[in-house]
């Protein structure tokens, strides 16, 4: 399966790879997402850390998107969405 962007075309696998190497993440499932205008939008399920957790999620979720950034370049920049359990 690949994700399809107005900007490029990933894997899911890419994302998750990326997600897994932050201290928060014990592991991640990424889905794409229909987005209006990119096409589609990776959309990433996170299980995380105990220390990271009780963190606010809305600073982590920018943690995480910088990383993927940081990490990946253009490849995996689409907004990423974390739902509490």
């Amino acid at each position: 399966m690949l994700i399809l962007t107005r900007l490029c075309n990933k894997g899911p696998f890419e994302v998750e790879s990326t997600l897994k190497q932050h201290s928060a993440v014990i592991e991640s499932a990424v889905v794409s997402s229909p987005d209006r205008e990119r096409g589609e939008v990776a959309k990433a399920f996170i299980v995380l850390t105990s220390k990271y957790a009780k963190q606010d999620p809305i600073a982590l979720i920018k943690e995480l998107q910088d990383w993927c950034k940081k990490m990946a370049a253009r490849k995996s920049t689409d907004p990423l969405y974390l739902r509490g359990s």
